[in-house]
């Protein structure tokens, strides 16, 4: 991919958006009380113990919010109905990833929506800015700090 391309991603363009390979979509859901649901990686997973966010690999024709939508459902046995996307961040990929990596920022007013883990994760919880959970993935932490200084802006 060219700079061009990835300068199109950036300011989201769906046809450069998907176009591109090596994508990663996750879904940052936050309570009308500004909670935010994390999810915990299985012991026979890869990064076992870390809290992240629901997502994964995006589809080839597949725009990032629809990948990060698609990838929560099956990680979490379906979204709420009510999600409202509120914002969307993309992050160039690092020397050493090659990945580009779209993080979906969206609310829900529901209270009683209780996810349905698959085997991915084995825990999950809604979390305030004071209640963080120990052994959050750090690009998590960076999305979340950048959304909430920008909301605070």
């Amino acid at each position: 991919m060219n700079q061009f391309q990835a300068l199109l991603w950036l300011c989201g363009d769906e046809t450069a958006e998907k176009d591109l390979d090596n994508r990663i979509a996750g879904l940052m859901l936050f309570t009308s009380s500004e909670r935010v649901l994390l999810v915990r990686r299985s012991a026979h997973e890869n990064r076992a113990g870390q809290w992240e966010l629901p997502g994964g690999h995006v589809k080839k024709g597949e725009s990032d919010v629809e990948a990060a939508l698609r990838e929560a459902g099956e990680e979490l046995g379906g979204v709420p109905k009510d999600i409202e996307v509120i914002d969307v961040s993309r992050q160039l990929p690092s020397n050493e990833s090659k990945v580009y990596y779209t993080t979906v920022i969206a609310k829900t007013t529901t209270t009683r929506w209780r996810p349905q883990l698959n085997e991915e994760h084995d825990h999950w919880g809604w979390f305030g800015q004071d209640d963080l959970p120990r052994g959050i993935h750090p690009g998590v932490i960076e999305t979340l700090s950048s959304f909430t200084e920008k909301e605070a802006a």
